[in-house]
């Protein structure tokens, strides 16, 4: 017998779904041992089936060529019927019924989960040129299938991401801003109350682009982004809704929404956008408003934007609310 099961060998690269990156080394004894010789290290090595190499594998230095069968306990209960009398000292080729079909090193896992339902056997030799060269395992299958999963599973959660968030500044986008809106007048609708939003533009944006550049003005950008997350509560949304425009849903318990967004206003204010050794202040201009009973979002938020309008109108860098 060489080798053993061992289910602590190193996990498997991220992304390598090859029989080779979840196979451990071989247990495997020679046609010619006896049944008792091969029970006693399945007994030792708690090892329900294992491989068997034809009658002239001896062993040691020698490479294995690829086995002739396995071995399992159901193979030891037939045998014990059918011989009965002298069954310890028979070689074990000669009541072992179970075929074997051996996996590629290069093939993938979910192959080997395959035959292994098809074969309702727990291991299957992995075979390279005729040698064997490891074992797969029904742990190893369920290992590798369980992170398969969960990558799929993470992926998913990254795509989801990207369809809602923009890029540049990390927050939420305008389907995401959208959809949040959409829930919170639901639950106004059932729990009473209102929901307030505001909607937030870069003053002059486009001169800082034209003066300064694209990389000034996504520092600009991402800058704002910051700015909400510190000072907005975990219980907003913030959204990137346009180029230079963002918009946020605030949660319940928010309080007056035109001090939230003179809060804002200020913060920004006081904030430098620029590179390293070159300061650059930008103000926004804020408009705010608070729905009313049965009103949706497009309608809350065009209210939201005549008070943007009005604000810019009125010489920027100031907040106004809808009534």
């Amino acid at each position: 017998m060489i080798g053993d099961d061992d289910p602590e060998e190193a996990p498997a690269p991220e992304g390598d779904w090859t029989v080779s990156a979840f196979m451990a080394a071989p247990a495997v004894v020679s046609g010619s041992d006896t049944v008792l010789k091969v029970c006693e290290l399945m007994s030792g090595g708690r090892i329900g089936q294992i491989l068997v190499a034809p009658e002239g594998w001896r062993g040691g230095a020698q490479a294995c060529p690829e086995p002739a069968g396995i071995f399992t306990e159901r193979d030891l209960i037939r045998a014990l019927v059918r011989h009965r009398v002298g069954l310890l000292e028979l070689p074990v080729s000669a009541v072992m019924t179970s075929p074997v079909v051996g996996v590629g090193p290069d093939e993938d896992i979910l192959h080997a989960a395959d035959l292994m339902t098809l074969l309702r056997c727990r291991r299957l030799p992995v075979v390279r040129e005729g040698l064997l060269v490891g074992v797969v395992t029904r742990g190893r299958v369920m290992e590798a299938q369980a992170r398969r999963l969960a990558l799929l599973a993470r992926q998913n959660r990254d795509l989801e991401r990207q369809a809602e968030h923009d890029p540049l500044t990390g927050l939420g986008n305008r389907a995401l801003f959208t959809r949040v809106l959409a829930h919170e007048l639901d639950g106004a609708r059932v729990h009473g109350g209102g929901v307030s939003v505001l909607e937030i533009d870069i003053d002059h944006f486009k001169r800082v682009n034209d003066s300064l550049g694209h990389p000034a003005g996504d520092r600009v950008l991402a800058g704002l982004a910051r700015v909400l997350r510190r000072e907005l509560r975990r219980a907003d949304l913030a959204a990137r809704v346009g180029g230079e425009e963002f918009a946020v849903v605030l949660g319940r318990g928010a309080g007056d929404p035109k001090a939230v967004a003179e809060k804002l206003r200020r913060a920004v204010a006081a904030e430098d956008f620029g590179a390293p050794g070159a300061e650059l202040r930008v103000s926004v201009s804020v408009g705010c408003a608070t729905s009313r009973p049965g009103e949706d979002g497009e309608a809350l938020f065009a209210r939201v934007d005549a008070a943007l309008y009005r604000a810019k109108n009125l010489g920027r860098d100031r907040v106004e609310a809808e009534a």
